[in-house]
């Protein structure tokens, strides 16, 4: 199956055609990793940061006369708090339907088209991958803040969408078995 050759020369065993065989799990490691680990990934995370709540246009305008706060309501904006700057003047700020909910919910988007992988060895975004590695990132500078849910997203808690989606790709040990499959197509085509 190997299609390894045993010879013995003297006090000596050589086994020989191990070095193609090796070169063959690498290619088997690189390809499984690029084009079945690596978007599978990307696409599980992809929905993760899908959900509800679309794209909104809307804002609120608060306005406060004396003690009391006016809100007009985008199509999915929910609820607001009132606040004005300490110049006492009108504060415009937006408020979603939705703010918080995992999936994440869409507002402009950007989440999502920062949202990358790396191929065995390539680099971008500061990021580089080894030679038997691939990595997923978010290059979006709140991706952290949402991911691990501190500073503007500690009231949501984390939502952790490339975790997620490893561990949803990943179910039933789909990646080693992934792994596995193209190294035994690798050694049938090697006879």
């Amino acid at each position: 199956m190997l299609n390894l050759r045993v010879s013995v020369d003297g006090d000596k065993i050589v086994i020989h055609n191990l070095q193609g065989f090796t070169a063959d799990l690498r290619e088997a490691v690189h390809e499984t990793l690029a084009e079945d680990i690596a978007p599978g990934i990307f696409n599980e995370a992809f929905l993760l940061l899908s959900g509800a709540g679309g794209l909104n246009v809307y804002e609120d305008r608060i306005s406060k006369k004396g003690n009391a706060y006016r809100k007009k309501v985008g199509s999915n904006v929910e609820e607001y708090t009132g606040f004005t700057r300490q110049s006492g003047e009108d504060v415009t700020f937006k408020k979603y339907a939705g703010a918080g909910a995992y999936p994440v919910p869409i507002r402009v988007g950007w989440l999502r088209r920062q949202l990358n992988w790396l191929k065995p060895g390539q680099s971008k975004d500061g990021f580089f991958a080894g030679d038997l590695e691939i990595i997923e990132y978010d290059a979006a500078q709140y991706a952290r803040v949402v991911h691990e849910g501190y500073g503007s997203s500690a009231k949501f808690g984390p939502r952790r969408y490339l975790t997620d989606a490893l561990e949803r790709f990943n179910k039933g040990a789909r990646i080693a078995g992934a792994v596995e499959e193209k190294i035994q197509q690798k050694l049938d085509k090697r006879g």
